[in-house]
């Protein structure tokens, strides 16, 4: 007997399969919980198309922030400082001989040399020639005539103007002023005093330091002798003479320029007093009633006071500062009172602001112009200049007559100037006190 039991058994199964399978193709999107049809497309909005900037319609750019600039400070100081006469006698001209015709003056300078070059502006008086050693030879006292090596060493000390109207301008005629005024141009010196022809009499030397116009201004109350120039106009000429309505009318010219301070060197007054005539102080009050500011003297060859003057004129309320005479710088004399000197220190202030200038301090240092013997020098002789409150504090190796000498110098000068007017610049704490009394080394 055939069973056929499994067959029908397989169709059954069969035919559930397929049912369940179209049962899940159904129910699959429906149990998603998503619509079985794909919704219709629509078209995405197009965007419409943007003009072209035009080079103006672009946004200005955000500037960057300016940093700040350094912040001025509301003053600004020029530092000036004046010496005395400078002259060459025989013994210095002989001690500085190198060979043939070279000099070498620089030792004279070393100890004052760190003063002048700290200086904004360093002045001196050139008293003596360099008309060169073919005009007549080298001359001393009465007529001077000085090597070329004198200028160079005074530049290397650091001076910036050499004032030239003083009573030994004339000492070689024309060759002398040509010549000094030839070299102190090659040399690179601002100078004033001499001349070569009117057009240069007239001109004006203006100096300019940190924002400050600066006249300098030179006469010579006399000139030892005319002998020697060829003409009369030279003699009107060749140096400046202390005229004052020339003077006056110079100084007008000067604040014309633009001159913020007018300086007038004077080389004026009586030798060997030690005390200021009356001459000049009236006309030290005129001038600094006409617009001068400071004056700087020399001639007498010795110290004279320093006045801080308040004077009344034309231009109303005015103040400035008188060194009626710095004494000598470097010479061959040696007596009392001749062998020593200033060395003025006056300071200018600026305001930063208004560009305006007024006097700050005036003070000074005394300084000493010493002469040794026994020398390795072809006369055997050694000059050298001395700050003596420097000297007297800070150098152990003084002899007693060098400590004696500077002490001297310094007390003469002090009971001469005082205080009241200029202060002497200290060097060490107490500098008054110690010089006064006896606490000295």
């Amino acid at each position: 007997m055939r069973i056929q039991r499994p067959a029908r058994l397989i169709g059954i199964l069969v035919l559930i399969f397929v049912m369940a399978l179209g049962i899940g193709i159904w129910a699959a999107p429906h149990w998603r919980g998503k619509p079985a049809a794909t919704p219709p497309a629509t078209e995405a909005p197009v965007p419409e198309a943007s003009p072209t900037p035009q080079a103006g319609d672009l946004p200005e750019p955000t500037p960057e922030p300016t940093p700040p600039g350094p912040t001025l400070p509301p003053t600004e100081t020029l530092s000036l400082l004046a010496v005395g006469d400078i002259m060459l006698h025989k013994g210095q001209t002989e001690s500085a001989l190198v060979s043939g015709d070279t000099y070498d003056f620089t030792s004279v300078f070393t100890e004052v040399k760190p003063y002048i070059e700290a200086a904004d502006i360093a002045f001196a008086n050139f008293e003596t020639v360099t008309a060169g050693k073919s005009n007549g030879g080298y001359g001393f006292y009465p007529t001077f005539n000085s090597p070329y090596g004198i200028l160079d060493a005074l530049k290397l000390t650091g001076f910036d103007v050499l004032t030239h109207a003083n009573n030994h301008t004339m000492d070689r005629g024309m060759a002398g002023v040509i010549g000094t005024r030839n070299y102190m141009q090659e040399l690179g010196f601002l100078y004033t005093g001499s001349n070569t022809s009117y057009q240069e009499q007239d001109q004006i030397l203006m100096v300019s330091a940190k924002g400050i116009r600066i006249a300098v201004l030179a006469y010579t109350e006399m000139v030892n002798s005319f002998g020697m120039l060829e003409t009369a106009a030279q003699k009107e000429y060749a140096t400046n003479l202390m005229n004052k309505a020339r003077m006056l009318n110079d100084i007008k010219r000067a604040r014309q320029q633009g001159a913020d301070i007018v300086i007038m060197c004077l080389h004026w007054g009586d030798e060997y007093d030690r005390n200021a005539p009356q001459r000049n102080r009236a006309l030290a009050r005129e001038l600094i009633a006409a617009g001068v500011d400071i004056i700087f003297g020399s001639h007498p060859h010795v110290v004279q006071t320093i006045e801080r003057l308040h004077v009344d004129g034309d231009l109303g309320p005015r103040e400035g500062i008188v060194y009626y005479s710095l004494g000598n710088f470097i010479s061959g004399m040696y007596k009392q009172y001749r062998d020593d000197g200033l060395m003025a220190q006056v300071t200018l202030i600026r305001d930063t602001a208004s560009g305006t200038v007024k006097l700050g301090e005036c003070s000074y240092l005394s300084v000493w112009h010493e002469k040794t013997t026994g020398a390795p020098t072809p006369n055997g002789y050694a000059y050298k200049l001395h700050v003596c409150g420097t000297a007297l504090f800070e150098n152990a190796n003084l002899t007693s007559t060098q400590r004696d000498t500077m002490k001297r110098i310094w007390q003469d000068t002090l009971a001469l100037i005082g205080d009241n007017n200029a202060t002497p610049i200290p060097c060490i704490p107490d500098y008054h006190a110690a010089l006064k009394g006896t606490s000295l080394r």
